[in-house]
């Protein structure tokens, strides 16, 4: 699950701490820089499926209900949904926790908070994460 991420990468997603983020989705993956961002598009926290982002504890976007890129509409929807997403940039990291379920939890400033819900009991193989990694360097 999402643990075995916190376990690897919750040091170097911890050193984002205190720094305005902004938020880059490609596709439904989030990519967190600081602005501090070295030129190399690094540091950065990569988010995969499945994440969801709160607002004072209601669901506001999530990575399963990202449109249909073969659907009707996908550059409007596409837009929409990029907007709501980025109500994250220029807040803050407050901390990076497991919850209950073992799913990682990133607290931001202004009662934010997205949930990173890994899927695997155990890393397969050829991967290094499950749902999310860190590259603070």
């Amino acid at each position: 699950m999402s643990k075995i991420d916190f376990q690897k990468y919750g040091k170097d997603a911890r050193k984002f701490k205190n720094s305005p983020l902004q938020i880059i989705a490609a596709t439904n993956s989030l990519k967190i820089q600081t602005r501090k961002n070295s030129g190399r598009g690094k540091p950065y926290i990569w988010i995969d499926p499945c994440w969801e982002l709160f607002h004072l504890g209601k669901s506001v976007i999530s990575s399963s209900n990202y449109p249909n890129h073969k659907g009707p509409l996908y550059t409007q929807k596409h837009m929409l949904w990029c907007k709501k997403k980025q109500q994250v940039t220029g807040r803050f990291l407050l901390s990076v926790k497991l919850n209950k379920f073992g799913h990682t939890v990133f607290r931001l400033s202004d009662n934010y908070e997205i949930v990173s819900y890994g899927y695997n009991l155990q890393l397969v193989d050829d991967e290094d994460y499950d749902g999310w990694y860190a590259d603070a360097s």
